[in-house]
């Protein structure tokens, strides 16, 4: 019996079940296994396409396993990589050289790697301490090279409490930057914008305004998804009202912009849903 493969997604903070939603909604045989901050694991038969289609996703990893019970103190570290040196780390590397191939980029042979780390809760150990004990278990292990920028193979460790996820990064870089947009200095990064749309459940022929729209990310994610919706798009800064226009062409989004000032809009009262 075929088993599909199980992947982690980063997705926004706290908005993990609406981008749950949208991958049971997308791929293929799509089994949700867990949803923890800033991530969701699921199982899906999809290839490399669908899932850098999800719109919800920053960045898409093959799991090699979970490690619970991490002490806080000084020896979480080592603990961490005993159980890991145990674990099925082919799989996962196997994934990553198919995704690379996908991509016709390939890495080279051995591949350079590096190991990075984010934590949340107290320990009594830095992710530096996490890093460097796992990047040695894998040297031991493949006597891969180590480089610390532009590495072929990216492994990630999120470790919450006493519990860590350790996977491959499939996707190079944050999926948003495939939309090809051009961002204010505060714009809302894609992926949130396209959580926040999901929210907002736009329907059919519903008058949605954004009055202080900056790049256009949330007015634009929400036309994608409801494309009958009227989205109406505005901001007092002309250069913002243009990146807006740009970014809604990239993807074929159908938005109304305007510059005009918040406090004063040019709409009619009750006249937006």
């Amino acid at each position: 019996m075929h088993t599909a493969p199980v992947s982690i997604a980063s997705v926004p903070t706290g908005l993990e079940s609406i981008a749950a939603d949208e991958a049971i909604e997308r791929l293929t045989d799509c089994r949700i296994i867990e949803k923890r901050r800033g991530r969701i694991i699921v199982a899906s038969s999809s290839g490399p396409e669908q899932l850098r289609s999800m719109r919800t996703v920053f960045r898409w990893f093959a799991y090699v396993g979970r490690i619970t019970d991490i002490p806080a103190d000084a020896t979480g570290p080592e603990i961490l990589c005993r159980m890991a040196e145990s674990m099925d780390w082919d799989a996962a590397v196997d994934r990553w050289r198919d995704w690379r191939r996908h991509s016709g980029k390939l890495p080279d042979d051995p591949p350079h790697f590096r190991v990075t780390a984010s934590r949340f809760g107290e320990h009594a150990y830095s992710s530096v301490d996490l890093m460097r004990e796992l990047g040695a278990m894998l040297v031991s292990r493949y006597g891969w090279p180590v480089r610390l920028k532009q590495p072929d193979l990216d492994v990630d460790v999120h470790l919450h409490d006493g519990e860590a996820l350790l996977g491959i990064v499939l996707t190079q870089r944050s999926l948003h930057h495939d939309r090809n947009w051009t961002a204010g200095p505060t714009g809302l990064k894609a992926p949130i914008a396209a959580a926040l749309a999901r929210l907002l459940a736009p329907q059919p022929g519903e008058r949605i305004v954004d009055p202080l729209c900056g790049s256009g990310a949330l007015p634009i994610e929400t036309a994608v998804l409801e494309p009958r919706a009227i989205v109406l798009a505005g901001d007092q800064e002309a250069a913002l009202i243009d990146m807006a226009r740009h970014n809604a062409a990239q993807v074929g989004a159908s938005i109304q912009t305007s510059v005009w000032d918040a406090r004063q809009l040019p709409l009619e009262d009750a006249s937006v849903d």
